[in-house]
């Protein structure tokens, strides 16, 4: 459980008057659920990183245990896999969404550990009064796009998604993930050799699609848990990267 804030309770959320405020006329003032999508740029390979992961699992479980609408996704970059280590769950994919927030937020660079929660706050990964502090302000925060979520399959074959977005753009996006919890690796090589590293919220397939009602199929990797996974998608203005809704489906 995090040491700091409890964030907040559901019954003060739901009291809660407030909405994200856009100038852009066509988004209308809804209060749906307040949410907090929280980010974690990260490697294997990156010394610095063992304690930002550390603390996305203890947001994680913390999210969980409440029942908040706190969903977290750990990204992990390929761009320390060079110097000895590659980790096994980086994609240059992630690599280039977080280079997105570094243009949209005007960064001089991009760095791990990073942690942005709800596509406005950026920090460095491992503080945890800041992450409770700004994981707080979100969930005293409506938004105005509302997230449905129904997930079917997977045995052998592929999950079937079936999504609806509420109050969405057409200069937005939807993003789906696929994200597994409880990983836990042995490192050989590289800055944090000889250390055993734990992950939750891995994302192990990332989509985007048109915000909308419709339906994918994903096909999770053969080595995912489906006991220890979940499907997490948000919207997310293409430009800004600002994120209004979102919404989850656990597997059990």
């Amino acid at each position: 459980m995090l040491k700091h804030i409890p964030w907040i309770t559901l019954a003060t959320i739901i009291a809660t008057g407030l909405f994200i405020r856009n100038t852009r006329a066509d988004i209308k003032p809804h209060t749906f659920e307040p949410i907090a999508v929280v980010e974690l740029f990260t490697s294997e390979g990156c010394s610095s990183c063992p304690p930002a992961d550390e603390l996305l699992g203890r947001i994680t479980q913390h999210a969980q245990k409440q029942g908040f609408r706190v969903y977290p996704l750990s990204f992990h970059v390929d761009y320390w896999n060079y110097i000895g280590w590659k980790d096994p769950f980086s994609d240059p994919a992630y690599t280039r969404r977080q280079r997105q927030y570094g243009q949209a937020m005007a960064l001089s660079s991009i760095y791990t550990p990073q942690m942005i929660v709800n596509g406005t706050d950026q920090f460095v990964g491992h503080r945890q009064d800041t992450a409770d502090k700004i994981i707080e302000k979100a969930l005293n925060t409506s938004v105005p796009v509302r997230v449905e979520l129904q997930v079917t399959g997977w045995a052998d074959g592929p999950l079937l998604i079936a999504y609806k977005t509420i109050n969405a753009r057409s200069d937005m996006n939807l993003h789906i993930a696929l994200v597994e919890r409880g990983l836990k690796m042995n490192i050989a090589r590289g800055e944090n050799k000889g250390k055993t590293l734990h992950h939750e919220n891995v994302v192990r397939v990332f989509k985007t699609v048109d915000p909308g009602e419709g339906q994918m199929t994903i096909q999770p990797p053969k080595d995912v848990d489906r006991g220890q996974t979940s499907v997490i998608a948000y919207v997310q203005e293409a430009d800004t990267m600002r994120i209004f809704g979102a919404s989850a489906v656990d597997f059990e």
